[in-house]
């Protein structure tokens, strides 16, 4: 988990982010129990904010992902709070959506890195045939008989 939510605004303002849930579009309840979603309603906004916090004498605002949301995709929403406290009437500024492993963000990086180890721990049957003599276990852990011709996957 590292600031996994964060936006570029001027300093002088207080941003906050809503979480949704992209399978039922119920928003991430932050007062409530762990993993808590709700129907949105304008007057618990309050209970739904993440607040980012702006790094000093910058323009970046960063938060992490709140680490008790079970995996998932996520779509973010932030806003530019206009007034003392989080109202319906805050301007969002930006949105985009979050791949959630359950402790991390699923991106390009952590993706590549999965895809190593299944490379490693998995026998490779790629565009070509396999020789006589291939055991079945070697074969993705399935059952092969019999020719195998090339063909794409």
């Amino acid at each position: 988990m590292a600031n996994e939510i964060w936006h570029s605004y001027d300093e002088a303002y207080t941003l906050y982010a809503l979480i949704w849930r992209q399978t039922d579009d119920k928003v991430y309840d932050a007062v409530a129990a762990a993993n808590t979603f709700d129907t949105y309603t304008d007057a618990d906004i309050a209970t739904y904010d993440v607040p980012l916090t702006n790094h000093a004498d910058s323009d970046y605002h960063s938060v992490d992902f709140p680490s008790s949301i079970s995996a998932g995709v996520y779509r973010v929403q932030i806003f530019h709070q206009i007034g003392v406290i989080d109202a319906d009437a805050d301007v969002p500024v930006a949105q985009g959506e979050i791949y959630w492993d359950g402790s991390a963000e699923i991106n390009l990086t952590s993706l590549d890195a999965l895809i190593d180890i299944v490379t490693a721990n998995t026998s490779k049957v790629v565009y070509g045939s396999v020789a006589s003599g291939t055991s079945d276990a070697t074969i993705m852990n399935g059952s092969v008989t019999g020719f195998v011709e090339d063909e794409r996957l």
